[in-house]
């Protein structure tokens, strides 16, 4: 990138932070030249703001590129301040060593809210020192500062040579003093002030509140000595599920002062209303089929008596205590929890309940909510979030959706002896899955009892007597006594907002953000399912450690969508890691197919019908693993150590070459020889 390029960055990072309305404070010098450019191009494309330049020369260029400008006096305040530096050491003190305007520069520094350096890589050193200190004399006193700095072990140049001295905008001189490493900065520029003649001094001690290094955010994040902090945080975060309470546990670590709301329980959808209660229902629901299978192996009959209340009352006392584990988390990050609805007033302004907050930094981790279309009679149905907190089971069951939330209820309703009706619009099961892993699901679940009902949308609901009567567009009509809607979740962005803070959203509401979660706005972001990227729970998670290490700890990362495993809890699951076919052929061409399709050894003795079917895509050239795909019993567990192979881009060869563990059905992966 070089250089200027890294200067180029670090500028456009800073000017994200302005916002219509500020008061900018403009440096002096070829890296705060950049920021100004830059200005000036969002100034031209409707942005209204002042600047008050720190040179005459930085007030010459801000005229040609358009920047309104303003005298320090002429403002009530000055909102940032953006300025480069020759040197930074860790504690984010430098050395301004350009000096032609140190005065000016260092008053509207100390003036703005907030004062953001700008550098290259290159400037950054372990002490300050290498780079020659610029001290602001008056003419009449320049011989007797000189000496002064001689006696404290520096040599001195007198800018421009005796000849033709250089002379700043206020009639002053600069004289370069080399003091090799400093061992305490503070220390030199208290001596330094109280030495008369010198009008100022390019240390600049306790000011910085951020330093942009080539593009990269190194945050201070206290409150500057002697100053009231601009925001109440650095970051508030608007949702407390996964990947919220991950963002904001990482900030806090990082140094921010971090709040965080939550209208609900803390936890999110996963820990509270989804992953986690669900795959507990999922383990209940297998045990009736367990004791059958037992009776295969010796054991006699088992007890057949299933308490429904037992269940939701020990569920609900796991999910208390994780909602416990949460708190404490946040508790014990240092993280502020109000628990309130937050809604955006602004970019930097959040109202929680009767009270308002203010922070630099804005996180958006509301997640999704379910989405039921708007037939007649609707108001009867319930989603995912209600199934989870019914106080009785039901005896008919019909759930709408074909996606994993509606076949892995599907799978435990009919596992705890609900008469269950599945219907779907599609042919098949799963859309975006693999077709063959589709289809396999649809006959084992059919094979086992759940009936599916395809190419069908209910059009009405009607109560009756007996529980509900579902109409449809094929003109059958369906009984049952719960109706639940699976059809999909809509990001939980309604009345957050995000209309009145300038935050675009797509169609369907999602927060549109780039690579690095930043939304529109400069300073708000969006993590999780409230962006409709990827909407698993450990991506949210990763979504929201990369945000916090980027923007607060200066460990800039992306969360990597790419090659992500999932899994779907049916009954048989479903594990799968890579591309589909279909997406390989769209990606790649011609691909070749691996499958085995086999009775598991377990049900050889108890003759269920129910198999496993296995799949590998294969890119035909390199020989490099696509895509990894099965049903059947442990296809979660298989799938996750099958995402690390694709992942790291394994070859069919290498998994050929890998030796399986007998007997498992996880060896027929490295034992496909034939391509299907």
């Amino acid at each position: 990138m070089g250089v200027e390029g890294e200067k180029r960055l670090a500028a456009a990072r800073a000017v994200d932070l302005v916002d219509t309305g500020m008061t900018v404070g403009l440096g002096t010098g070829s890296t705060a030249a950049h920021a100004i450019r830059l200005l000036g191009r969002r100034v031209r494309e409707g942005l209204a703001v002042r600047g008050v330049p720190t040179s005459e020369a930085s007030a010459a260029l801000a005229r040609t590129e358009g920047i309104p400008l303003a005298g320090l006096n002429e403002v009530e305040r000055v909102h940032l301040a953006i300025d480069g530096a020759d040197e930074v050491d860790p504690q984010k003190r430098c050395i301004k060593g350009g000096g032609g305007a140190l005065l000016r520069e260092k008053i509207v520094a100390s003036a703005a809210d907030r004062f953001v350096v700008i550098v290259d890589s290159g400037k950054t050193v372990a002490r300050l020192g290498a780079f020659a200190l610029p001290v602001e004399v008056v003419p009449f006193a320049r011989e007797q500062v000189r000496r002064r700095m001689l006696a404290l072990g520096a040599s001195v140049d007198l800018r421009g040579g005796a000849g033709r001295p250089f002379v700043t905008d206020e009639g002053n001189s600069i004289l370069d003093c080399s003091f090799g490493a400093i061992a305490d900065a503070s220390a030199l520029a208290a001596r330094l002030d109280a030495v008369p003649g010198i009008v100022e001094h390019g240390l600049f001690i306790d000011i910085a509140d951020d330093v942009i290094v080539g593009g990269q955010f190194r945050p201070f994040h206290g409150v500057r000595p002697g100053r009231m902090a601009r925001y109440d945080y650095d970051l508030f975060v608007i949702g407390a599920g996964s990947g919220g309470v991950r963002a904001a546990r990482i900030a806090a670590g990082h140094g921010a002062r971090v709040g965080i709301c939550e209208q609900s329980r803390v936890g999110g959808t996963c820990v509270i209303r989804g992953c986690i209660p669900k795959k507990l229902l999922v383990y209940a629901s297998h045990f009736a089929r367990d004791f059958e299978d037992a009776r295969a192996y010796g054991w006699g009959p088992a007890a057949n008596e299933f308490d429904w209340s037992r269940l939701i009352d020990n569920k609900n006392r796991e999910i208390d205590r994780l909602n416990g584990v949460y708190l404490s988390l946040l508790s014990g990050a240092g993280v502020e929890l109000v628990e309130e609805r937050g809604v955006l007033e602004d970019a930097h302004t959040v109202r929680l309940g009767g009270r308002r907050i203010t922070a630099d930094k804005v996180l958006i981790a509301v997640g999704g909510w379910p989405w039921m279309p708007g037939i007649p009679g609707i108001e009867h149905a319930i989603s995912s979030n209600e199934a989870l907190e019914l106080t009785s089971r039901p005896d008919r069951i019909l759930i709408v959706g074909g996606g994993y939330i509606a076949v892995e209820f599907a799978g435990i309703f009919h596992g705890l002896g609900v008469e269950t009706v599945e219907m779907i619009r599609a042919e098949h099961l799963l859309n975006g899955f693999d077709d063959d892993i589709r289809i396999e699901l649809g006959e084992q679940m059919r094979a086992d009892g759940v009936e599916i009902v395809n190419r069908t949308n209910p059009t009405a609901i009607e109560k009756t007597n007996e529980g509900y009567r579902v109409a449809t567009d094929t003109g059958r009509t369906v009984e049952a006594d719960l109706v639940m809607f699976a059809t999909g979740r809509n990001p939980n962005t309604a009345g957050l907002g995000l209309e009145a803070a300038g935050v675009a959203v797509d169609d369907k509401g999602a927060v549109v953000v780039d690579a690095e979660s930043r939304s529109s706005v400069g300073n708000i972001y969006a993590i999780g399912d409230v962006t409709d990227r990827l909407a698993l729970t450990p991506v949210a998670i990763r979504e929201g450690h990369a945000f916090s290490d980027t923007v607060f700890g200066n460990r800039p990362w992306q969360a990597d969508h790419a090659n992500v495993p999932t899994a779907v809890f049916s009954q048989p699951p479903i594990g799968t890691a890579g591309l589909t076919e279909a997406e390989a052929r769209a990606q790649c061409g011609e691909v070749d197919i691996y499958k085995s399709r086999f009775r598991p050894l377990k049900h050889t003795l108890t003759g269920r019908d129910e198999f496993s079917l296995m799949k590998l895509v294969v890119q035909p050239g390199s020989g490099r693993v696509l895509g990894a795909h099965m049903v059947g019993a442990d296809a979660p567990e298989i799938a996750q150590g099958l995402g690390i192979a694709i992942k790291m881009g394994a070859t069919k060869a290498q998994f050929d070459a890998t030796v399986g563990i007998h007997p498992t059905a996880a060896e027929e992966f490295v034992t496909m020889r034939e391509p299907a």
